[in-house]
């Protein structure tokens, strides 16, 4: 079921958070300000916490994951145990959260804009296990990308991703099969290895796009984390 059901992008629940919901997490994302980090990868983006990349950001992600995981449960307990306990029938299997690896995390563009794709897998195709002295998380096919946006920047936002995977070298042309517009609270997966990026968009100073992102590794035991 895992790799079968989620070929391609698939909304799985329209209102899976309230809008209350949505209006009370971005409240307390605004009020972490402080704690933002900016990303030199992706431009014009900032997180909360910063995510796992490659195997070279792992030690810096390691410590980040410690100086942060506290934070983020204290803060956004309610909303991760629901989210925990929808992936978890949804895909008939127990999820839980690691020790070792970040709570799901936000993207946040803040008074920016995208102005290009970024069209990019999330299966770290790089990685054979992270952690080769615990259990093994085996990145490839067995991740699963999750995304709820909780504000959007305007109608017209989405997700852009491609049915047939073009080469890396072309990965930044605009080049997309099909088109997810998002609604806040929607909660949406796909498989990592579907090429993927935001639509490009414009963020006015007074708006925000933050959408709440994790991922799921199935193994010996599954996990949830960012």
């Amino acid at each position: 079921m895992f790799n079968n059901y989620y070929t391609k992008v698939t909304v799985v629940d329209n209102n899976f958070l309230t809008s209350e919901e949505c209006q009370h997490n971005l409240m307390i994302v605004q009020s972490l300000k402080n704690n933002w980090q900016s990303s030199f990868k992706y431009p014009y983006l900032s997180f909360l916490p910063f995510p796992l990349y490659s195997i070279s950001d792992h030690k810096d992600y390691i410590s980040n994951t410690k100086l942060y995981k506290d934070l983020m449960y204290q803060n956004f307990k309610l909303t991760y145990e629901k989210l925990q306990f929808k992936l978890s029938n949804l895909l008939n299997v127990e999820l839980f959260f690691h020790d070792d690896l970040n709570y799901p995390g936000f993207h946040i563009s803040n008074g920016k804009s995208m102005d290009k794709p970024n069209f990019h897998r999330d299966g770290f195709p790089q990685f054979k296990s992270i952690f080769s002295n615990k259990e093994r998380f085996y990145f490839g096919n067995n991740i699963l990308s999750v995304v709820i946006p909780l504000s959007i920047s305007s109608e017209d936002d989405g997700l852009l991703y491609r049915t047939k995977n073009l080469p890396e070298s072309d990965r930044q042309r605009l080049i997309y099969d099909e088109f997810l517009p998002y609604k806040s609270g929607m909660l949406i997966i796909w498989d990592g290895n579907i090429q993927h990026s935001m639509k490009p968009f414009l963020v006015h100073t007074s708006n925000s796009r933050i959408t709440l992102q994790c991922h799921i590794v199935m193994g010996k035991k599954s996990y949830i984390f960012w």
